[in-house]
């Protein structure tokens, strides 16, 4: 029993815990339309989903990446984020 105790924190310290997000932008909730679902990479947890002024923005390393899906790209949007509204 006094092992686990002595291990708790070391496994606390593996989980993964959310980053805060920068001041402006939310985690986005759901239901997050199928076009950026499509447009994220396989790899990006939910809670890294965020948006502002319904624009969606990727969270990851403390960047913000705009999500663009391919048709914007196709019509020369690339780098803009993919907005509802």
């Amino acid at each position: 029993m006094r092992k686990a105790l002595i291990l708790l924190p070391f496994l606390a310290a593996c989980q993964p815990t959310p980053s805060a997000v920068p001041a402006g932008y939310a985690v986005a909730d759901g239901p997050i339309p199928e076009e950026v679902m499509a447009a994220v990479p396989a790899d990006v947890r939910l809670d890294q989903i965020v948006v502002r002024d319904a624009c969606y923005y990727i969270f990851y390393e403390g960047a913000i990446y705009p999500v663009t899906t391919q048709d914007m790209r196709d019509a020369g949007f690339d780098g803009q984020p993919y907005c509802i509204g």
